[in-house]
């Protein structure tokens, strides 16, 4: 129940981290800053529909304590790893590496461009890797039917989100 939505979520996911590292084809602040907006949003929904999911796999995987503890510190050690390895490698292989296979003034942007498409197939990739290896265990509890206006009514009564939601 939880690896269709990281399979759904993986080709936005990287496909909206190209599309950050790009310099859109428009000329005008009004369209670039719209279609930075529309991408974000695209980035940051997909991150979201991979990373929740992926997260939540974890305390289903086990029931032991010390079992979930070294599966949630090794998935966050792996993470925290895998986002220096992209913000130490990422300016390098756009501006060193890449940049130089280009001639002109758009040699620097077209590295990016080649350093996002890498990294936005890593994005892709992984996510997609996980869902086809790791399997979810059966013995899950189900849920109750969702029902969106309960829901809304026990969110609105809580007074600090009250408080908070209208602050």
């Amino acid at each position: 129940r939880r690896r269709p939505l990281m399979m759904v979520g993986a080709i936005p996911f990287g496909l909206g981290f190209f599309l950050m590292f790009n310099a859109p084809p428009f000329e005008t602040n009004w369209a670039i800053t719209v279609y930075y907006i529309f991408v974000f949003i695209l980035y940051d929904t997909a991150f979201t529909l991979v990373n929740a999911p992926y997260a939540a796999l974890t305390p289903e995987m086990t029931q032991d304590y010390d079992e979930r503890s070294s599966l949630a510190g090794w998935r966050m050690g792996n993470s925290i790893f895998a986002s220096l390895l992209t913000a130490a490698l990422f300016k390098l292989l756009a501006e060193n590496v890449f940049a130089g296979m280009f001639e002109g003034p758009k040699a620097i942007q077209r590295g990016y461009s080649v350093s996002a498409a890498i990294w936005g197939l890593v994005i892709i990739i992984t996510p997609l890797l996980v869902a086809a290896v790791v399997r979810e265990p059966k013995n899950y509890v189900e849920e109750d039917e969702f029902n969106i206006v309960q829901i809304l009514k026990d969110v609105w009564a809580n007074k600090p989100f009250r408080i908070g939601a209208l602050v």
